[in-house]
């Protein structure tokens, strides 16, 4: 009887986290003359990009938009239990800018 009761129990506690809904939050922010961006978990920042990933050189997303629009890709990469990285293909194909031009 106690061996049923503990195991309804373990498996309760298991739906339980397994139909939690984490809280994932994408934050823009700027960095020099651009933009990057930080997804939390909760109150807890998981990532934190000031640059655009996947290039050799260091520079930020040109306009929110951008940053806002490879954060949510990554987040669903998230999402789906995937790796949060990004291939060059990938950031071509979302049509991010390398070469911001401030007028």
């Amino acid at each position: 009887m106690i061996k049923k009761i503990s195991s309804y129990i373990v498996g309760v506690i298991m739906c339980v986290s397994c139909t939690k809904k984490e809280n994932y939050t994408i934050q823009v922010f700027p960095v020099n003359s651009g933009y990057g961006y930080s997804i939390k978990k909760g109150s807890k920042i998981i990532i934190k990009q000031n640059y655009i990933p996947a290039i050799t050189k260091k520079q930020e997303f040109c306009t929110v938009t951008e940053a806002k629009k490879v954060a949510s890709f990554i987040l669903k990469k998230i999402k789906k239990q995937q790796s949060p990285s990004i291939k060059l293909l990938e950031l071509e194909k979302l049509k991010i800018g390398r070469n911001c031009t401030k007028l």
